[in-house]
């Protein structure tokens, strides 16, 4: 899945939240433009004390405020994961997610939830979403 962690209990936890707000939004049945498509990132960890489920919620709350639905399968995060690392199981899945233009709009709390560098975080942005069109959003700044 987008995010592999040991810890099942937050991974459940976080399963069960956007459960919930699919539930909610009406799930992957509605019909939406593919400008109109979101995809979220989260990452934690324990120099940053905001958790998984607080990135996602606000994230969805972003999203449904400017009409952007996030289906399940476009939400993305890794757990314990170092921001350092270039390579991560969920990062990499946003990553294949944009070369098969699945969304529009990419959605994540913090240029530091991307990486700890925030040149690489920067780069990302402007290389693989404003590059290619797409929108950006960041909940918070960093």
């Amino acid at each position: 899945g987008p995010g592999i962690t040991d810890d099942v209990g937050d991974l459940s936890r976080v399963q069960s939240v956007i459960d919930r707000d699919d539930a909610q939004t009406g799930g992957p049945a509605r019909q939406h433009d593919l400008k109109h498509l979101g995809a979220i990132y989260a990452r934690f960890s324990t120099r940053f004390q905001t958790s998984i489920v607080d990135q996602v919620r606000a994230l969805l709350k972003a999203a449904a405020e400017r009409g952007i639905y996030v289906p399940r399968e476009l939400i993305f995060f890794d757990l314990a994961v170092r921001g350092y690392r270039d390579r991560r199981p969920g990062l990499d899945a946003v990553k294949y997610a944009i070369l098969q233009n699945k969304f529009k709009v990419f959605l994540t709390f913090s240029t530091s939830r991307l990486f700890r560098r925030a040149y690489k975080a920067q780069a990302f942005i402007e290389e693989q979403i404003i590059d290619r069109r797409m929108r950006a959003i960041l909940a918070v700044s960093s």
